[in-house]
């Protein structure tokens, strides 16, 4: 027997779990209306994270960076252990 749409059970996720614990009605529109309006961020939320992805991609680039040790210096540490 096949179930329904509204029937068949939805897997939770960490994030489907975070936001019922916001907010219940969020957990339901985001389960079934992924699309409704009260879920799309407005402009403050949107700059956010763009700021969010720029500071991501900074420290990415400067972490690569850093860790980019003379060639050689991996090898000998792993000599020495």
């Amino acid at each position: 027997m096949k179930m329904s749409e509204s029937a068949r059970p939805v897997g939770l996720s960490k994030s489907r779990i975070m936001a019922g614990l916001q907010c219940h009605k969020r957990l339901w529109w985001t389960v079934h209306e992924p699309a409704a309006p009260e879920l799309q961020p407005d402009e403050i939320v949107k700059a956010a994270m763009d700021r969010g992805a720029r500071v991501t991609e900074i420290a990415r680039t400067v972490v690569a960076y850093n860790a980019g040790f003379e060639r050689g210096v991996i090898e000998q540490m792993a000599e020495t252990m």
